[in-house]
């Protein structure tokens, strides 16, 4: 091979690495959330493999409208999930859907769609409240959901905690319900409910929230009782 011929093979090689690197690894930049409607911070969000923007900052304290719109029919992500915010939405192709939540505390949160295991993530960014605004009280917040597994299998509380959490199911065929039972010293799953919860059905890609106050300290289980397959469980720690 050539001088010639080995410097036209490098510069390739490097081009094809940079433009690899640009699409798919390069540090991305964050869009600020504008004013909108009702004095919601509004951000228009594409959905095409992956999210447009994917780094979002928003203000604590202040209600967030996030307009989703979906360009590409992959099944992947027709579901969008925010943990910590409890919220859901499915997302038509070509329609556009908000998600709407109030960020109560600075920090960052991930959004998410996730099948079979597999995840495209993105996030908001929440920036301290302005000076003198009054911050809503927080709530302790999970996300329980399930496929052929329960994802997020462990969540730890703290003692008195006001807790909400989200179970979900992403399978069109499986229709759960739900109960958080007390861990007895042995390691088993006693009777008695938690925390004065009743059980709850989950519909698929919808979010059913429980809320309870975690007031004794502990480990407690839930169970996503599934329609046609074994059940899936998830721990709780009070502490």
């Amino acid at each position: 091979m050539t001088t010639a011929q080995v410097i036209v093979t490098l510069t390739g090689a490097a081009l094809c690495g940079f433009i690899a690197w640009f699409f798919w690894c390069a540090p991305k930049g964050q869009t600020r959330a504008t004013a909108g409607a009702g004095g919601a911070q509004e951000v228009a969000v594409t959905v095409k493999g992956g999210y447009t923007p994917d780094v979002i900052v928003v203000q604590a304290g202040r209600p967030v409208r996030l307009r989703f719109t979906r360009q590409e029919s992959s099944s992947c992500s027709e579901t969008v999930l925010f943990p910590d915010f409890s919220r859901s939405a499915r997302l038509p192709e070509g329609e556009e859907v908000s998600v709407e939540f109030t960020p109560d505390k600075p920090g960052e949160y991930e959004f998410t769609h996730i099948l079979m295991g597999h995840s495209t993530k993105a996030k908001v960014i929440v920036s301290a409240s302005a000076a003198g605004q009054q911050e809503s009280p927080a709530l302790q917040r999970g996300l329980i959901h399930s496929e052929t597994a329960i994802y997020s299998d462990e969540i730890v509380l703290p003692l008195g905690a006001t807790v909400e959490i989200g179970h979900i199911s992403l399978d069109e065929k499986t229709y759960p319900s739900v109960v958080l039972r007390v861990v007895n010293a042995t390691g088993q799953t006693a009777g008695a409910l938690a925390f004065g919860t009743l059980p709850v059905s989950v519909e698929p890609h919808k979010i059913t929230l429980q809320q309870f106050t975690a007031d004794k300290p502990g480990e407690y289980e839930y169970t996503h009782i599934l329609t046609g397959r074994p059940d899936t469980k998830a721990k709780v720690i009070v502490r």
